[in-house]
């Protein structure tokens, strides 16, 4: 997967190629545990290698890094600022004791809330057009 994702070229990935597929894999099932460690080496990678090109562009640029309850509170917080709900949680995709972006998990929160939306939508709709039916035929 990573390997297609990378494409098959003479140059190394970019930093924000790798990033991307950090945030595939929480996207792709964010309650699976089993990738927290992909996503963990992911991110590693990630800094090290925007940190390089930083360096390259002579860049005085600072990247926030945060974990645990921080990365957990700036998650919820940015959930939230698309789907209000309290129904929120961390994705068992995502490290959870190590230093994470903050432009990552504020990333991966949106994404998520989008997704949630989008699902809760079609439930509804899906709903709302069986009941219609539901309806039709129980008058014929």
């Amino acid at each position: 997967m990573f390997l297609a994702a990378l494409g098959i070229c003479d140059e190394p990935p970019t930093a924000t190629e790798i990033v991307q597929l950090a945030v595939q894999c929480v996207l792709f099932d964010n309650g699976e545990s089993d990738y927290a460690p992909i996503v963990s080496s992911l991110v590693q990678a990630w800094g090290c290698l925007r940190a390089k090109e930083l360096r390259e562009a002579d860049a005085n640029v600072k990247i926030k890094w945060v974990k645990g309850v921080e990365a957990e509170s700036l998650y919820q917080k940015h959930y939230r600022t698309v789907r209000e709900t309290d129904d929120c949680w961390w994705p068992d995709a995502m490290p959870f004791d190590m230093p994470l972006p903050a432009g990552f998990v504020i990333r991966v929160a949106k994404m998520i809330a989008r997704k949630d939306v989008a699902e809760e939508r079609a439930f509804f709709e899906h709903c709302e057009k069986d009941s219609k039916t539901f309806t039709l035929q129980t008058k014929v």
